[in-house]
């Protein structure tokens, strides 16, 4: 068997870390410190079982009050269950708009709402687009799987370094592997199913989920009356569930080698498994030639407080890889900041404060600016009724004293201009009381309920007063649909905008990912005079 050898060019170094492995019926902890200049140690490796949350819970805290770790760095790796694993072309957007386009190139390939993700990402190397346009390794997973996750991490006194998946850590199993010239391929086999990966100089290059799982040749090799290591004895059947694996291996070995245009990978490593995988190496090695392949023994990667046993291994796999994470290019946390909240990015808090701050004092401005143009609109209604006034007077003067002294037709001509003249003036002034001047209001009573209801990722660009103030218009943008409704339920509660009646016009996508620009008009309710 191919023996593996502690990677000593290794310039990273640890004082200690818990990788916690995930499992639908319970747990799996793996504690390694790492030292400059001596090979990675496990000081603690434990497999816990535990069928529910609170259970689990209560598991975790008193392993880790019992080992000591309290305080301890936490990567934690989900269950390939859990999470879904996708590689897309990279959107043309700002590195920093690519969290929040994510949704929508998930939204199609997910089984569940994109509003309801959590979703990262890690770059697909550069060396392997052969000219393509860039792509990515998308991650998604339920935000109820992270929040078990949070919770689980904040009863148990570890801190949660990062939440990780199968296939990164690995990757990080490599890392402890003697360098290779060509990839290396790795193979977890799982009861249901497994991971293949394919990995070469610290990057995760190929990985896909496969369906053949341990149980099936188990249960078809259990049936066997005689089983050596001769070829001769697997049935036909179990010859054909392993011809289903490696039909799985060989496709990913074409596809790195042609697509992504590496060199062939130059090794099989059969993950620990629950199974007894040795039994049929030998038929895989003689399918598989010039690949080695071998079974990965995890004492030939790290030292050991204690020794491990196979079963135990194969629990362990996934917790020593997540403890053995480094800071390099392609990494991944699906609880980092960029966490997608109602499908769109999450903005810090602080960038959040400036915002409302910002938007308080334009609404602040324009309030001041209307108040202005209100007292503007007040002294043109004065002047505007003085003319009137006076001019009603001049007609009515001429319609006395000319009467009885002229015929019509020498005083129609005047008077008909000033009639004229009056009324232009008596429309002017309607106008100007629509405006303002009829509701002694103005308009200050429904920008200071504007100003009293911000909603978090909602924004407005345009608000007009009609008739003064029997209806109005709102335009705006948003990040989330959902916060329009939010907006309108807020604005009910404000007196200024009693009686009245939104409808959604508009809403259309706007400049840039992920946002919404939406169009509001009010009506006076039925039964509510203007």
């Amino acid at each position: 068997m191919f023996k593996f050898a502690w990677n000593r060019n290794k310039a990273t170094a640890r004082t200690g870390r818990v990788g916690l492995a995930l499992e639908s019926d319970g747990f799996t902890l793996c504690h390694v410190v790492e030292e400059e200049g001596v090979p990675p140690r496990v000081t603690l490796c434990k497999a816990v079982s535990a069928l529910t949350p609170e259970e689990r819970n209560t598991a975790l805290a008193e392993l880790v009050a019992e080992s000591k770790l309290s305080g301890t760095p936490c990567v934690v790796v989900l269950p390939p269950e859990s999470y879904s694993l996708r590689l897309l072309d990279r959107p043309k957007v700002e590195d920093d708009e690519i969290a929040s386009s994510l949704p929508w190139l998930i939204k199609d390939l997910i089984d569940f709402d994109p509003s309801d993700a959590r979703v990262d990402y890690f770059d697909f190397p550069a060396d392997a687009n052969r000219g393509r346009d860039p792509q990515l390794f998308v991650v998604a997973a339920r935000n109820d799987v992270i929040e078990e996750v949070t919770n689980l991490l904040d009863g148990s006194g570890l801190e949660l370094d990062a939440v990780d998946i199968g296939e990164l850590a690995l990757r990080n199993l490599t890392l402890v592997m003697p360098e290779q010239v060509a990839g290396t391929l790795l193979l977890e086999l799982r009861p249901k199913g497994g991971i293949l990966a394919i990995c070469h100089e610290s990057k995760l290059y190929f990985a896909r989920s496969i369906s053949t799982g341990t149980s099936h040749i188990d249960d078809a090799m259990s049936q066997e009356i005689a089983l050596d290591d001769s070829d001769d004895q697997l049935s036909d059947h179990v010859r054909s569930l392993l011809d289903e694996l490696l039909l799985e291996i060989q496709r990913s070995l074409d596809y790195y080698e042609s697509e992504i245009g590496k060199a062939p990978a130059s090794r099989l490593v059969i993950a620990p498994s629950t199974a007894e995988i040795s039994l049929y190496i030998p038929y895989l090695t003689e399918q598989l030639r010039p690949v080695a392949v071998s079974q990965l023994d995890l004492h030939e990667l790290v030292e050991s407080d204690e020794i491990l046993p196979n079963k135990l291994q194969a629990k362990a796999l996934l917790a020593l890889g997540g403890a053995l994470r480094e800071d390099l290019e392609q990494q991944l946390d699906l609880n980092r900041d960029r966490k997608i909240v109602s499908g769109y990015t999450t903005l810090p808090i602080q960038w959040v404060a400036k915002v409302c701050a910002m938007l308080f004092c334009g609404l602040m401005l324009t309030y001041g600016y209307g108040t202005y143009q209100m007292q503007q609109l007040k002294a043109e209604v004065e002047a505007s009724l003085q003319q009137h006034n006076l001019i009603d007077r001049e007609i009515t003067k001429l319609e006395y004293e000319y009467s009885l002294r002229h015929p019509a037709g020498e005083v129609s001509g005047p008077l008909a201009r000033l009639r004229a003249e009056r009324d232009r003036t008596a429309r002017t002034l309607r106008r100007l009381e629509i405006l303002g001047g009829g509701r002694r209001e103005g308009f200050s009573k429904y920008f200071v309920g504007f100003a009293r209801h911000l909603v978090p990722q909602l924004w407005l660009t345009q608000i007009d007063v009609i008739d003064g103030g029997d209806s109005l218009s709102i335009r705006g943008s948003t990040l989330a649909a959902k916060r329009v409704p939010q907006l309108l339920r807020q604005l009910r509660s404000e007196p200024s905008f009693s009686g009245k009646t939104f409808a959604l016009f508009q809403l259309t996508q706007g400049q840039g990912p992920g946002i919404l620009d939406f169009a509001l008009e009010s009506f006076p309710a039925a039964g509510v005079a203007p």
